[in-house]
């Protein structure tokens, strides 16, 4: 994914998040190709690399934010982070609460696969830093920050 598909994405980022804090998009949060694709692999060994997008500081924010605040920060973070795994060809294996947990298929390649995971890391951080926080910044809530993990 080059600059240019980052610039996108940060842009159509805000577009969703924007409209979500108008209560004019409804986000779809299906994780449906995650679980076609292990229906296809059930019956083989399949590497996978793992990735554990956590939202830092949620609790914090369930304290001092109203509920339908929270339920659209929480929606906007894990459909956004969603969008960008995808674009990096991994898949949604489900969310737990304020976290995205992904998965990366490893090819017979894997530095490959390592490497595409890394890189949609740095996305997710740049959607949010430049993406999310500049809309949230303009309705006063707060910004948003993540821990990252892949095994």
């Amino acid at each position: 994914m080059g600059r240019n598909d980052i610039k996108a994405l940060i842009t159509q980022t805000q577009r969703r998040v924007w409209k979500a804090l108008k209560r004019l998009h409804v986000y779809d949060s299906s994780f449906e190709a995650g679980r076609e694709y292990f229906l296809n692999h059930s019956i083989s060994k399949v590497r996978l690399i793992i990735m554990y997008v956590d939202l830092v500081g949620s609790t914090n924010m369930s304290m001092t934010l109203p509920v339908d605040k929270l339920v659209t920060i929480i929606r906007a973070f894990s459909n956004e982070v969603t969008t960008v795994i995808q674009s990096h060809g991994g898949y949604v294996l489900k969310y737990v609460g304020d976290a995205v947990i992904a998965f990366f298929p490893s090819s017979s390649i894997r530095i490959a696969s390592c490497t595409n995971s890394v890189k949609c890391g740095r996305a997710i951080l740049s959607v949010i830093k430049n993406g999310i926080n500049p809309i949230l910044n303009q309705y006063d809530y707060p910004e948003l920050s993540v821990k990252i993990g892949t095994d």
